[in-house]
């Protein structure tokens, strides 16, 4: 004797089905309507929809980052066992661990600038193809910036500082150029789980974890959902 679902399972089932649809559609990068674009604009309009996708892309490259960096600090901290059950670094596997956290913070940093860079394209874009322009709601675009704009503030000067490392030690007047008032220079250094370095004269900082990643996805989100 078999067994039929009842109508109520029948419903759980199929609300379960929806709900996994929905989840879904929302992790794809929405696309344009071709057909309704006019040629001259098809260009400008495949540049907005490249940009909403790679949207995606940095933030999984950060995601990335983030995991070299909890693995490399597990890593660090585990060591080996020393003498009288002391815990100490082996000096291979410190130096490795180390030069590892130091790819994910420069990773990281770039990719919180890749991802600031497409976003701000996705504006430019559709500057550029009004028919796709004028479904937007430009308010809720610029808000979606200015989020992603308050969460990495230094992301430009940031970016700037890890491309160009080794600049701030070419000579006397480029050390002098790039050390704070406290005359500490710092370069790809980590307290905790926040990335620091100098640059200009300034600390720049910000934070390679969960929080950091939550804030690129809530702004990719936003713009997604503005071409839904």
């Amino acid at each position: 004797m078999t067994n039929t679902p009842n109508s109520e399972q029948m419903l759980r089932e199929v609300q379960t089905c929806l709900e996994d649809l929905v989840a879904a559609r929302a992790a794809m990068p929405p696309r344009l309507d071709f057909a309704t674009i006019p040629a001259a604009e098809k260009d400008a309009a495949s540049s907005v929809e490249l940009c909403l996708l790679n949207l995606e892309h940095f933030v999984r490259s950060f995601q990335s980052a983030a995991s070299l960096f909890d693995y490399s600090f597990r890593r660090l901290r585990e060591g080996i066992q020393g003498p009288d059950g002391l815990v100490l670094p082996e000096p291979r596997c410190d130096y490795q661990s180390r030069g590892w956290m130091g790819i994910a913070g420069r990773d990281g940093a770039m990719s919180i600038y890749h991802f600031g860079v497409t976003a701000a394209g996705v504006r430019s874009g559709l500057g550029l193809c009004r028919s796709v322009g004028a479904r937007i709601d430009h308010k809720e675009l610029r808000a979606a910036l200015r989020e992603f704009e308050q969460g990495f503030p230094a992301y430009v000067a940031m970016r700037d500082a890890v491309a160009h490392s080794a600049d701030r030690l070419l000579s006397p007047s480029k050390l002098r150029e790039h050390t704070p008032a406290n005359n500490v220079v710092i370069a790809d250094g980590f307290i905790g789980s926040t990335f620091t370095t100098t640059w200009e004269g300034k600390a720049l900082s910000y934070d390679l974890s969960q929080p950091s990643l939550n804030k690129l996805e809530s702004t990719r989100r936003r713009i997604w959902n503005l071409f839904r």
